[in-house]
């Protein structure tokens, strides 16, 4: 699978994803109270294993992106020392072109 995201985009994701599930444990939490009248042991245990599973995934995509973050950071080093490289050979090729040129 190819990563197609800018890191601002990955970033805008990340807080987007956030967002959203913080606004789904709210809605479940509220849901817990106004339903745990109605609502049998089972079906509640049931629903805060669901969140507990959702909220392993969370912190499991939040790790990934946090990873694609520091591999593109690396990435963002070594593309500049290439640079910098290819322009310290710039300036040493620049004087023999000039030479044979005259």
């Amino acid at each position: 699978m190819g990563i197609s995201l800018e890191m601002g985009e990955i970033e805008e994701y990340s807080e987007s994803l956030r967002r959203s599930f913080d606004k789904l444990s709210g809605a479940l939490a509220a849901r817990f109270e106004i339903s745990s009248q109605n609502s049998t042991n089972s079906q509640l245990s049931e629903l805060l294993s669901k969140v507990d599973e959702l909220s392993a995934r969370n912190a499991e995509l939040e790790q990934e992106l946090l990873n694609l973050k520091a591999t593109c950071d690396e990435w963002k080093v070594t593309c500049s020392e290439l640079i910098a490289k290819l322009d310290a050979s710039i300036e040493v090729i620049r004087p023999i072109l000039e030479l044979e040129k005259n």
